[in-house]
């Protein structure tokens, strides 16, 4: 394989003398550089009989490969030879390796480096073969150059090699004046991040023919902390909302790159209102008494600009209203460039989600003369609208092409949405048989007003396996395995298998779902349940079915419907939670179990703001064969906001109430709610805390 690499030859090449010559000059440098120099390759053209084409035979000598009998150093190498040795790869008696020889030059051209010798130069080595006794001699001819001592002076409280790691001298192989200058520029910016403002640095060289002596003079001073800081000029903005913005801190250190940005965003703010001439000046001020700095902003805010009207060319397919509902910016408010620029993003957008892809949109300011009002105007050229040609479908050899054609939100005929593509792209991938989902206009550099759309998809194996293990101080080890296919014939159809166990409760499951219930954008579910349960107050065995429709109404709502048919064995029911004949024994509950979910959340896995509601209800009556008879009204809100980056506050809230009618006089103990615990109120032994049993 690497032979038939170095050859760089393709079926169909063109065979020449000297591509052959080529191809043999490669395989015999090749060989050479691991060592065998008396390989030899001979190259012959083999007529095929079919469409003037040659089969190439390669017929290599390889040789005896060749060992190093010696490694010698000469020129002005300053350093031993035994030290010279100890860095190389290669040694007396090794077979030779051009790949091991370039790293062993390396080697010694660091350690030349780390000894000072910034100049150093260390030539490619003379191979001499000897064909006698089949070995080579490797001779390095070195110039080692003077060397760079670095010494410092003044300095009391930094540590020598932290403050020798920001010199670039070494990094740059080189003492020039630029070099020390910008070295030395560096050691005073590493002092004044530490609070040592007044800090002098200044250096000396001293060279000989061997070396070279550059002395770095340090004046520390004293570390000096902010005490206070000032602004003025500014009438916009009061001092105390200028001050929230800084990075920099009374009775911290004053550091240049905190300042500069510091003054970046001060401009910022007041570009974003208007003022686009400010002048933000930092003054620092010294108190040699206590060192400390008093550091000012002077500000020059200069004229604020306001927006006297927003205008629209060009928008004869939509009106004003439509599209400026759109933008941010308004008649009246102060000028932010950087807003106006988002503004014609924005119109831009609205546009291609119309389907007018080929769509411009141009901005022209025109300020009034003494600059203190604005006209905006986004002069807009529509095109024509772009429909949706034909839509191809590939990369399925497995699943139906039904499938994916009723995922996508996109069909022939329809206006160019793009964000329609990206939705459709998402619905595919949420399957979980997919592994890559490419949705793109087939002639992308094209300009037309039919797209014809390919729909390329990459297909997993739609089955998976999870398992899962965990301690809790109730259930104490607990287990979870769970295995589905979610392809079932290339149909989308899905089946899942589940069990759990702990210590106080054991579930079994087995489900399937059904997709797009008679065409419809809708599930229907099909589980059956054997659920095991020892509680507090009674022990319960069940053996469940459920059936019923799952339907999304957007990409936050979703509904579902379900009829759930259990057959319950209570045991081991504590006395006091005995209120009906139906706490005991075997008892038949059919319910109807509709539920409402609001899921506003950013990101349902990790949420940093949004919300989430989920509201169920649960009846069960003897017209759908439950022999107790109640209902149930439940309901959770969860909250999420982020203040500050990184942290997230939440907040979560469930509630629930239930009710018996018909001939039931009480409720069922396993309907009941019972609080206390880790998972609803803290401070309670489990399931402790409720209505009377």
């Amino acid at each position: 394989k690497i032979l038939k690499n170095i050859t760089g030859l393709k079926k169909g090449d063109e065979l020449t003398d000297d591509l052959i010559s080529d191809i043999r000059d490669r395989i015999i440098d090749l060989y050479r550089g691991s060592g065998f120099f008396e390989a030899a390759v001979k190259i012959d053209s083999i007529y095929s009989g079919k469409n003037q084409t040659s089969d190439l035979l390669l017929n290599i000598d390889e040789g005896k490969r060749t060992t190093i009998g010696k490694i010698i150093f000469i020129g002005e190498r300053v350093l031993d030879d035994e030290i010279l040795s100890s860095v190389m790869k290669l040694h007396d008696g090794d077979y030779y390796n051009e790949k091991d020889m370039d790293s062993s030059i390396k080697n010694l051209e660091k350690i030349y480096l780390e000894n000072g010798y910034l100049k150093v130069l260390i030539y490619p080595p003379d191979l001499v073969y000897e064909k006698t006794n089949g070995k080579i001699t490797v001779i390095i001819s070195i110039e080692a150059g003077p060397a760079v001592e670095v010494f410092f002076e003044g300095i009391e409280v930094m540590d020598k090699d932290t403050i020798k790691k920001e010199l670039i001298i070494w990094k740059e192989r080189s003492f020039d004046s630029a070099v020390l200058d910008e070295s030395s520029d560096r050691l005073m910016q590493y002092y004044k991040s530490n609070g040592y403002y007044l800090v002098k640095v200044t250096y000396s060289t001293e060279k000989s023919e061997k070396d070279i002596r550059i002395t770095f003079k340090i004046s520390e001073g004293g570390p000096v902390s902010i005490e206070e800081i000032i602004f003025s000029g500014n009438s916009y903005f009061k001092e105390k909302r200028l001050k929230k913005i800084l990075q920099t801190e009374e009775g911290k250190f004053l550091t240049e790159e905190v300042i500069e940005e510091d003054i970046n965003n001060l401009i910022k703010i007041y570009k974003n209102n208007g003022f686009l001439d400010i002048k933000i000046t930092p003054e620092a001020a010294l108190n040699e008494k206590d060192m400390t700095l008093s550091i000012k902003f002077v500000i020059d805010e200069g004229i604020q600009i306001y927006i006297t009207n927003i205008i629209l060319d060009g928008n004869n397919t939509f009106s004003r209203e439509e599209i400026i509902r759109n933008i941010k910016s308004n008649k009246g408010q102060p000028f932010n460039e950087s807003q106006v620029i988002d503004d014609l993003y924005s119109i831009q957008s609205f546009y291609v989600q119309k389907g007018y892809i080929y769509s411009r949109v141009v901005l022209n300011s025109k300020f009034s003369d003494d600059k203190k009002e604005v006209i905006i105007d986004y002069s807009i050229t529509e095109d024509n609208p772009v429909y949706i040609g034909e839509i191809s479908i590939s990369g399925n050899s497995f699943t139906m092409e039904y499938v994916i054609r009723r995922e996508l939100l996109i069909k022939e005929g329809d206006l160019y949405n793009y964000e329609n593509i990206l939705r459709s792209q998402r619905r595919l991938l949420m399957l979980g048989f997919f592994r890559n989902i490419k949705i793109e206009p087939v002639n992308p550099e094209v300009k037309e007003y039919t797209k014809d759309i390919s729909v390329n998809v990459e297909e997993g194996y739609p089955g998976t396996v999870e398992f899962g293990v965990g301690y809790g101080d109730i259930e104490r080890f607990r287990g979870v395995f769970e295995t589905s296919y979610r392809n079932i014939l290339g149909t989308g159809r899905q089946i899942s298998l589940s069990a759990e166990g702990s210590s106080i409760e054991q579930k079994y499951g087995v489900g399937y779902k059904e997709p797009w219930v008679l065409g419809y954008q809708m599930d229907a579910r099909f589980n059956v349940v054997d659920l095991i349960e020892n509680k507090i107050s009674f022990n319960r065995r069940t053996l469940g079915i459920t059936t019923g429709i799952d339907k999304s109404f957007s990409d936050y709502v979703k509904s579902s419907v379900m009829y759930q048919y259990e057959d319950v064995k209570l045991s081991d029911v504590s006395e006091e939670a005995q209120l009906t004949s139906e706490d005991t024994g075997k008892v038949k509950v059919a319910t109807i179990n509709p539920s409402l979910i609001i899921d506003r959340r950013d990101d349902p896995f990790n949420p940093s703001k949004g919300a989430f509601y989920s509201l169920s209800f649960r009846e069960a009556a003897k017209m759908i064969g439950s022999k107790p008879q109640f209902a149930k009204v439940n309901l959770q809100s969860s909250f999420y906001s982020s203040p500050v980056s990184k942290i997230v506050i939440a907040l979560s809230g469930r509630g629930g109430t239930a009710w018996n009618f018909g001939e039931s006089t009480e409720v069922p103990v396993f309907e009941r709610y019972f609080l206390g615990g880790r998972s609803t109120l803290r401070g309670y032994e489990q399931e402790r805390l409720g209505i009377p049993g």
